[in-house]
């Protein structure tokens, strides 16, 4: 059987901080750039928890409009050919799922499951290699000893997570790193 890969998508498999940032900054013109979020909650100090999910929404519902990180496809590719089944699991809404498979198929992202919920951690038992941007997400993977992994951005530096600047690296990680 093959063993799990659960992938993230937002600021996994394409630049979501900038097209939140765009939107964000309409409602309150002193929100700093992205590379300032240095916090997982950085919005609270300008933006009402309400606007911010509610921005988030209507973003993963236009998800189809947005393009992927250069190098997504061949770094799913190369999961499936490391023999993982990968699973693309994102916190968002059910409303968003259509979309999402569109922007997947639309990109010729391979994956064998989307899990679209506010519960990722419910794949962990099954699970090999975690691939997310979320502090969060990755202490709770190590906490199950999942390798857990992710791109480099401000507010998951200096948590002691495996963070790289690109997901080719990542890929090459996970190949010298992990028996399957």
């Amino acid at each position: 059987m093959a063993k799990l890969a659960v992938i993230d998508i937002d600021n996994t498999l394409w630049d979501f901080s900038q097209i939140l940032y765009k939107e964000l900054k309409a409602l309150n013109p002193s929100l700093p750039p992205p590379e300032k979020w240095e916090r997982w909650d950085f919005f609270k100090d300008y933006i009402s928890p309400k606007d911010f999910y509610r921005k988030i929404e209507e973003i993963h519902r236009r998800q189809d409009e947005y393009d992927v990180y250069s190098e997504a496809k061949d770094f799913l590719s190369g999961l499936k050919n490391l023999g993982f089944r990968v699973v693309i699991a994102s916190h968002r809404s059910k409303n968003a799922e259509r979309a999402t498979l569109r922007w997947l198929e639309k990109h010729g992202l391979s994956f064998d499951e989307l899990h679209i919920s506010y519960d990722k951690t419910v794949l962990f038992p099954y699970c090999k290699v975690i691939v997310d941007d979320s502090p969060l997400i990755l202490e709770k993977a190590k906490m199950y000893e999942i390798l857990a992994v992710g791109l480099e951005h401000p507010w998951n530096r200096g948590n002691g997570f495996l963070l790289f600047s690109n997901l080719l690296d990542i890929l090459t990680f996970i190949e010298e790193h992990v028996k399957i």
